[in-house]
Formats: C-alpha cells, structure tokens, sequence
C-alpha cells in the first residue's frame, strides 16, 4: 500500500481553492498552469541561487511539484493537462469548510486515510507519542511501503486537519464522529474488521459481493459457503460452521440468520446480509494487512506497555500468554521490523514460551527468529540450541532470546563461539534488559540493541583475514 506523494501541495504551501482555481483557468496548457503557480507561491524562492536562470529552474520546478502533488491526491489529468472530476467536483464547494470536507471524504475513503487515522490512534492507545518517525514505522507495520524520511503521511494528516478531522497541536487528536460521517465506517468497526479471523472474513467478502444483487434478501447458507469456496478455498472447518463463522458475524451485526435447521456444520437454512454490511465500502473489507499479527492480536497492540507486564504474571495462563505473545510483538515492532507470523502459539505452550519470525529492511534485508520465554529459571544452553536449528531452517540472520529471568553463563560463552565462528547473529535480552524497556520504552530498547550490534561487529571482525581485520 502507498500514501499519495503531496510534494509541494500541502496546506502549509499552497491553498486548495486557489491552486484549483489556476488549473481550471488555464486548463489544457502545462506550461501556463506552472508558469501561474509559480507566480503566486514561489516568485522569491530559490533566492541563494545567484543567477536569475538558476532561480527560475528552482521555482518551476517546485510549481510542477504542486501538479504532481495533485495528480497523485486524484485532482489532475497529467494526460488532458486539467482537473479531473473529483477536481471539478471540490471547485464547486460553496465555501471552504464544504471544500476541506469534500477533499477529507476523498482522502479518508480512496487514500488510505482511515488507515492513517487508525495507526494514530494506535499509537496513543499505546501510550507513544505521535511524531513523523513513530507514525513512519506503524504504518510500515501495517503494510505500508514509504519512502525513507518521507512526510508522505503527516501532509495528508495536515489536508485532514483542514477539514477539522484531527488536531496536530492537540497531539493529533482524532474527530471520531466527523472521521466516521466522512469516512463512511466508524473506526472502532474498522478494528474489528481487523480483528476478523480468515474464515469470517471470507465468508463476509463472498455475500457482500453477492449483495450488490440480492440486497439484504434472504439466501441459502449452503450456497454461500459454496460460493466462498470457491473465492477463498477450502479454509472452513465443516463442524464448527455455525460457532465459528455465522454467529459471530450475527452478533456483531453483519448478518442474519433464519431458518436454521439441523444441517451439518451450520449449513442449512438462511442467511443475509445486514444494513450495516451493506453500507461498508467492500475495499475496506477486502483490505487485509498481511502483517503476519493474528487476528485476535490486532486489537490488543494498543495495550500499554505497562499493562503488558504485568500481564506476564497473570494468574491464569491465557492472560499469561496473550501477555507473552504482546511483549514479543512490541519488541519486533519498537525494533523496525515486520512480524511474519508465530511458529507456536502461547495458549498452547501454557504461556511459558513463544516463537516469532520477523523481517527487517533497513539498508538490507534481514529475517530474525524471536523466542520469548516467561520464567523465573535460568534459561539454559539448550534454549539457544534450539533457535539456532530453527534459524538454519529459516535461513535466518538474527536470533533473539528473551526471558524475564536470565541466562546460565554457558549461553554467553555458546553466543559467543556462534558469533565468532558461524554468520549468525544472537542478542540475549535478560529481565534486567526487559526493566530498561519498561522504563524507557523504545529508545532504551533500540540502545540496548545498539549495543549488541557494536559488541557483535567486534567480534564478527575476527572472521576476516588478519589485513581486512586491522
């Protein structure tokens, strides 16, 4: 997924109304509509450059930087050289407050920016500040593929703040009511469409394709299901139809049911689909981060810190695990990489221990493997053992050990020899390491990992012939 590139067309640099004004003046000739932009935004910019040739090339090029900012926004044809509908459409808007609230619906319904508003409120629910950087990384988290230092995401958030959706200086406090009126969806509806397991949210994609004809008329729930197998394949298990699937959707108001008999699974009878299905954009629903986050997770990356760990000491091993598995995922997010998925749940492994796999593409690409272990014991070599026969299955660069407790003083010295002697690379994360990311959350965590990376090319110098390695 990608933001729309505002370049130069952003609120603190031009204003909407006018730029389109320009464009519909001289619509059809490039040349004129930059010659007119340039006149009235950048006239006395570039004016360190000291020839008068230099300055002019400089301010062109920034007038063009407003139409490509448009034509990636949806409001220029690069082809006829003028407003598209949508543009016309915005010049009309009787006053501004029209106008910003006409171009919000585009943004939040068409590029992406009811995802952006989720990232935010995710990260305050989160309790992390809302900047350029840590909105940078939830949305790459989420999918999202965005140029290094870009401001791709914190523009459109400023065109948003134009039609009164957020507040920058109120640190980004969200208008939920006025995001859902133009947005079409409600953001709480939109997380827990996120939380949605494959099945449901296949089933709801099948008959909200189905009742673009059929409305909310009653259909047989065989036929549903057979027409969902054939989209998404067979992912239902046939015995747990009705628990699984259909009454959750009915409960959250998706669908309804009627005539429901004995059938096999949940099959027989009817189903429909509901007002509320009805009114969702079907992009939204098709939407899937694939971020490698099951869905039952999603909801809870919102959770503090705080209360993650103290969650860890949960007396039932659900909480425990859920707890286990949170920490785990915070870790790899904080860190800048992207969770691939869990090799073992913790509900099944009573909430003691939890393996993920992760990515990072920072100047390459690299994949981790994350063991996160609940215990008060000392965590012993074999531990290690075992993630590095996971990592050469992986073909893994990185291994992460993390236990509340600590490590026997044989895991250092086998960390060590597998530095020295192999090219993989392992960080040991102790509870007193887990104490300063309590404390100082992601910028202890990212030192902490600094530290390591620095420890490890020392020792990783070894390795090369005694010339490269002076």
């Amino acid at each position: 997924m990608r933001l729309p590139a505002a370049a130069e067309f952003s609120p603190g640099q031009v204003d909407l109304r006018d730029v389109l004004e320009i464009v519909a003046r001289h619509s059809g000739n490039r040349r004129a509509i930059v010659e007119a932009l340039r006149l009235k935004y950048f006239a006395h910019a570039a004016a360190k450059q000291q020839s008068e040739a230099g300055r002019l090339e400089q301010q062109q090029k920034r007038a063009n930087n407003v139409l490509i900012g448009l034509k990636s926004y949806g409001l220029f044809d690069t082809e006829t050289r003028a407003l598209t509908e949508l543009g016309a459409e915005l010049r009309k808007a009787h006053d501004d407050q029209g106008l910003y609230r006409a171009f919000a619906t585009h943004i939040l319904r068409r590029t992406h920016g009811m995802t952006v508003l989720q990232a935010v409120k995710d990260l305050q629910a989160r309790g992390d500040r809302v900047s350029k950087d840590s909105l940078h990384r939830e949305l790459e988290r989420r999918g999202f593929s965005l140029p290094t230092a870009t401001t791709h995401h914190t523009q459109l958030l400023k065109w948003l703040e134009k039609a009164g959706v957020i507040d920058t200086d109120r640190d980004y406090a969200v208008e939920e009511v006025l995001a859902a009126k133009l947005g079409g969806v409600e953001l709480l509806v939109l997380d827990r469409l996120g939380e949605l397991p494959r099945d449901q949210r296949a089933f709801l994609v099948t008959l909200r394709g189905l009742a673009e004809t059929h409305g909310t008329e009653v259909m047989r729930t065989q036929d549903i299901f057979e027409a969902c197998k054939i989209q998404h394949g067979q992912i239902f298990k046939e015995d747990q139809l009705s628990a699984r699937v259909l009454q959750p959707l009915a409960e959250d108001g998706w669908i309804t049911l009627s005539g429901r008999g004995t059938g096999r699974g949940g099959k027989s009878g009817g189903v429909a689909a509901t007002q509320k299905l009805l009114e969702l954009d079907p992009i939204r629903l098709a939407a899937d981060s694939g971020d490698g986050v099951p869905p039952e997770l999603r909801g809870r990356l919102r959770t503090p810190l705080a209360k993650i760990y103290a969650d860890l000491s949960a007396a039932g091993t659900y909480e425990k695990g859920l707890a286990l598995e949170l920490l785990a995922l915070r870790i790899v997010i904080d860190l800048g990489l992207h969770p691939k998925g869990f090799r073992e749940r913790s509900a099944q492994t009573s909430g003691s221990e939890v393996d993920l796999i992760c990515e990072g593409v920072h100047l390459h690409f690299s994949r981790w493997v994350l063991q996160c272990k609940n215990t008060t014991a000392a965590v012993g070599v074999s531990a290690l053992d075992k993630e590095v026969g996971m990592a050469i299955r992986m073909r893994a660069h990185v291994i992460v050990l993390v236990t509340t407790g600590r490590f026997t003083d044989t895991v250092g010295q086998a960390v060590h020899d597998l530095t020295t002697g192999t090219n993989l690379q392992v960080v040991l994360v102790d509870g007193a390491a887990l104490e300063r990311y309590r404390s100082g959350g992601m910028a202890a965590l990212v030192d902490f990992f600094r530290t390591q990376a620095t420890a490890t090319m020392r020792l990783k110098r070894e390795q090369l012939p005694p010339k490269l390695g002076d």
